[in-house]
């Protein structure tokens, strides 16, 4: 069984030719850019749920346990905004841990 890493210890599984601990600029940025378009698509989407979404009545509220109903449908749009920007997550942690040729 292996060992926990010491989180004390500077550790990478990246070593620059001339020794340094410098960290790839590269990388830095596309992290930057998939954490910004991550967060923004977040915020757009509660703008999109409290803007458009909660004001309407997707089920009619006269119906018998209407409100529940239409608070259920509201639900399940929020929860298909959660997966897409959980599925956004996976595919930048499976491409930034799991890169080919390793």
């Amino acid at each position: 069984m292996d060992a926990l890493p010491n989180l004390n210890e500077l550790g990478s599984d990246y070593s620059s030719p001339d020794g340094s601990s410098a960290m790839n600029i590269r990388a830095v940025g596309y992290e930057l850019v998939v954490f910004v378009t991550q967060w923004g698509l977040m915020l757009f989407g509660f703008g999109v749920l409290t803007k458009f979404i909660a004001p309407l009545n997707l089920v009619s509220p006269s119906m018998f346990l209407g409100l529940y109903f239409d608070a259920a449908v509201k639900g399940l749009f929020a929860l298909v905004l959660s997966v897409t920007w959980l599925f956004v997550w996976d595919r930048q942690v499976r491409l930034y841990f799991h890169r080919r040729g390793k």
